[in-house]
């Protein structure tokens, strides 16, 4: 890919997965403000890993490896978060397990709860059911094969259950 190749790229990677990337990061840090600007230094990084001409099979997936090592980075800096202050910063969380909506008290239950994972499992849990996302994209982004990311999965729903 050229210069301008992978500059059009990384716009269309923009458009389509900022917002996304934003709730990935804002479920990790739950402040508005830090999670808009690790979107932005997630993005600053891609670009600038790109920039240096390195070879990228998808851009989407270095977006959210390097967000979700930023969200790591900031949890070690801050350890816990009260359940107060992300509903007083008016999420609006909507959890789907086979086709179900979890109403939001229960939604709140569930997030509260998720603090006893591991970050391993809670990320797990974040990506497949908040973000959306498939078991294929939480491999490549998570660096492990589809069927350690599902066996994961089903290990930290098992866990939650307990806990709920």
């Amino acid at each position: 890919m050229n210069g301008k190749e992978k500059e059009t790229e990384f716009i269309k990677i923009y458009n389509e997965a900022a917002d996304d990337i934003f709730r990935h990061l804002y479920f990790r840090v739950y402040d508005y403000e830090r999670a808009k600007e690790l979107t932005q230094e997630s993005f600053i990084r891609a670009w600038k890993y790109v920039a240096q001409g390195r070879e990228i099979d998808n851009m989407k997936a270095l977006v959210y490896k390097i967000a979700t090592n930023m969200a790591i980075d900031e949890s070690r800096k801050k350890k816990a978060v009260s359940l107060d202050a992300i509903m007083e910063a008016g999420a609006e969380i909507n959890i789907v397990a086979d086709n179900n909506m979890v109403i939001k008290s229960e939604a709140a239950i569930v997030l509260q709860k998720m603090q006893k994972l591991n970050e391993y499992e809670r990320n797990l849990v974040l990506m497949r059911y908040i973000q959306q996302m498939g078991i294929r994209e939480i491999a490549e982004i998570m660096g492990k094969k589809e069927n350690a990311i599902s066996v994961g999965l089903n290990r930290a729903i098992k866990k939650l259950k307990k806990y709920v």
